[in-house]
């Protein structure tokens, strides 16, 4: 379920066994090709095993970036081509991340494939995204065990860059 409750984009999954848990949403605001991106993201309540993301150059279901922090502490990024996941970054531990029921400024800026992440103000990733043109800028949410994942997004700053 994705729902905007006083002012907050909130997703919250249950999930099912072997069903992608993965819930996001974009606004029809865009297409962004170059942005510098700041949230709260915010995990309410489930297991910290799960991923909290932005996902940028949104271009349908099967071709979109993913950017992501974990409630345990990790930061990832990836993308999926024609409906199949390839990370760029996979899975590392950064102690930039508040871990549990917590939340954690990220800031996210893209310009010209380059992609710099920061978490709570800390440098937590850079990295080429590769062929990346533009596309729609969203959030996403997701366990990977257990059920009862709830995340919520505030105080969005979103500025698109030439």
């Amino acid at each position: 379920m994705i729902a905007v409750v006083d002012g907050a984009y909130h997703i919250i999954s249950i999930y099912e066994e072997g069903m992608d848990n993965f819930l996001f949403g974009t606004s029809g605001v865009g297409p962004f090709a170059n942005f510098d991106l700041d949230a709260d993201a915010t995990q309410v309540e489930g297991t910290n095993d799960n991923e909290i993301a932005v996902v940028f150059g949104v271009q349908d279901l099967e071709n979109l970036y993913e950017f992501a922090i974990s409630g345990d502490g990790y930061v990832a990024l990836g993308r999926y081509v024609d409906g199949e996941w390839e990370f760029i970054q996979e899975f590392t531990p950064s102690e930039a991340i508040i871990q549990g029921n917590a939340t954690n400024h990220i800031r996210l800026i893209v310009e010209n494939g380059n992609l710099t992440a920061y978490i709570n103000g800390q440098l937590a990733l850079t990295s080429f995204v590769g062929e990346y043109g533009s596309g729609y800028i969203g959030f996403g949410y997701g366990p990977f065990e257990e059920p009862g994942a709830h995340c919520a997004f505030d105080n969005l700053d979103l500025l698109a860059l030439p």
